[in-house]
């Protein structure tokens, strides 16, 4: 049965919805933990339905939101209550709280507005330990993702209020594109240019280090929740989890589902907002009382998504669809709305501009699906994207530590089969002499093997090509370090800014295997890089 929202809200956000379900299928199998990569599937994929089921809604009832903004009250509360006995870290804990808050606090309105003063106490009492808890929290980035969600709400009320208040509303609706397309293109001039940012913040760092991970798994992703050890193994060069997120909501859903995966939670963003445009601006006084409650949520889950992914990168990530699931309700209770000039919205038929919008915009991220697919060099990418897999799989489905105490002595392992994987990267080579991703892979897995040689041809190649990438440039000063050329080495490492600290772990690893000559040579290296960086401060570890 068709629900009130415009036919091309729903299309889209169930197309989008398909896409994100189907990447997160393709990152179950690129898993190596697929016990993990599957109970996280099942999750999202059910919390995605859930939020799915306002589109077959026809006269959507004020009762259920409130009863819904209820609950999210008591969830804030449990959430604030988790930080107070440590069972959730502060980071989540905030990132949950922004979103469940608005809507808590909408339920209590609700409450208060009908005399309901039995349940709106103990309502109350909940929000005030949730509010209490993310003061604790110390997330100061929380704070601000709600008071950029209050403005949104207050945006959008002041855009669609009377129009004797607002004279030439498509300057603002300009406006407001202007500011979203500023905010993305300031975070990819920070992720490209972290250095850009002085003053310690590393957030930029982390999101150009991650980046590393899109280019080698661009189409699969890294898997579902598996994040942690493929960025310690394979860009931070650690045996154990260093980081658990990226630190940015749509950074983090790429690399765990790959660019399909990112265009279709685009678009499921995209849908919940137009969503919300749609319920604006109705003369019933619940609609609005509820978009703004809404607003405010989906406005601070997403802001604060731009500097922290704790929602999608833990097993709260249901939450990321309950605002989504309200924005899509409101138009239930909208009725007579009209979303532009000469388009009904409460008539079934697809006829003119509703029929062309019904059609064309949920082909958007299959759009933006099938252009990647058919981009020049798709062929390379792709080989080296199925070679990285291979890779991962062969490696993290086996590695445990302490049972391993690095990455290396695997590698160095009869248990360890990565003969698909060394395929793809020369096959990769062969079709694109240049890519990144194989001369960097090979070049670790030589390193690890102790083919020193090999290793110092493909890392000074992808130096060439990629002379940013943290890995190489750790690795390709390890390399000559081993081989005796401390100069080289310490000139590459404090180009890169490299953590002595880090490096003394790779001396351990040679004095492990028993080579004398080599860890001798890591010794006065590093010994060299730490009086290099006491001659000249300006060169500090990054984090």
């Amino acid at each position: 049965m068709a629900g009130r929202l415009h036919p091309a809200i729903r299309n889209l956000y169930l197309t989008s919805g398909a896409l994100f379900v189907l990447s997160g299928l393709v990152g179950v199998w690129a898993a190596a933990d697929r016990d993990l990569a599957w109970m996280r599937f099942v999750m999202l994929s059910l919390a995605w339905l859930g939020s799915a089921v306002p589109l077959v809604v026809r006269h959507g009832r004020s009762g259920v939101l409130a009863l819904a903004g209820l609950m999210a009250a008591v969830a804030a509360g449990l959430a604030g209550g988790s930080l107070f006995l440590g069972l959730l870290p502060g980071e989540n804990v905030a990132a949950a709280l922004v979103t469940l808050l608005p809507l808590g606090l909408g339920g209590l309105q609700w409450l208060i507005q009908r005399g309901q003063l039995g349940w709106a106490w103990p309502t109350g009492l909940s929000l005030a330990a949730a509010v209490a808890a993310l003061a604790v929290a110390q997330e100061r980035s929380a704070w601000i993702a709600l008071g950029a969600g209050l403005c949104l709400a207050a945006l959008l009320s002041w855009r669609h209020g009377p129009a004797r208040l607002l004279r030439w509303p498509w300057a603002v609706d300009l406006a407001g594109l202007a500011g979203i397309l500023g905010v993305a293109g300031l975070w990819v001039g920070l992720s490209l240019r972290p250095e850009l940012i002085a003053g310690g913040w590393n957030r930029p760092v982390i999101w150009h280090d991650a980046l590393i991970l899109l280019q080698d798994y661009p189409l699969t992703g890294v898997g579902l929740g598996q994040t942690a050890m493929v960025l310690s193994s394979y860009v931070y060069l650690f045996h154990v989890p260093f980081l658990y997120q990226t630190y940015n909501l749509f950074l983090q859903v790429a690399v765990e589902q790959g660019l399909p995966g990112l265009f279709g939670f685009v678009g499921l963003v995209a849908a919940g907002a137009a969503g919300l445009w749609q319920a604006y601006g109705h003369p019933r006084r619940t609609v609005r009382h509820w978009a703004n409650w809404v607003a405010v949520s989906l406005g601070g889950t997403f802001a604060f998504g731009l500097v922290n992914a704790g929602l999608y990168s833990s097993w709260l990530a249901p939450l990321l669809f309950v605002p989504l699931g309200f924005a899509l309700w409101l138009p239930a209770l909208a009725t007579g709305l009209k979303l532009t000039a000469g388009l009904d919205l409460d008539r079934p038929e697809l006829g003119g501009l509703g029929g062309y919008l019904a059609a064309l915009v949920p082909l958007i991220p299959v759009a933006a699906l099938a252009l990647l697919l058919t981009w020049p060099g798709i062929e390379a990418l792709l080989e080296a994207n199925l070679a990285v897999v291979a890779q991962t799989r062969a490696e993290l489905s086996l590695y445990r530590w302490p049972q391993w105490p690095i990455q290396d002595e695997l590698r160095r392992s009869d248990r360890l089969d990565l003969r698909e994987a060394l395929a793809r990267y020369q096959k990769t080579l062969a079709i694109a002499p240049t890519n990144v991703t194989a001369h960097r892979r090979l070049g670790q897995i030589a390193l690890s093997r102790g083919q020193y040689e090999l290793a110092r041809r493909h890392l000074a190649a992808a130096f060439q090509l990629a002379p940013d990438q943290r890995p190489v440039r750790q690795m390709l000063g390890e390399v000559y370090a081993v081989l005796g050329q401390e100069e080289a080495a310490v000139n590459i490492w404090q180009g890169g800014n490299a953590d002595p600290h880090k490096l003394e772990l790779r001396q351990w690893w040679y004095s492990h295997i028993g080579a004398g000559p080599e860890s001798q040579s890591m010794d006065q290296a590093i010994h060299a890089l730490k009086r290099a960086l006491q001659a000249n401060p300006a060169f500090r570890a990054r984090p």
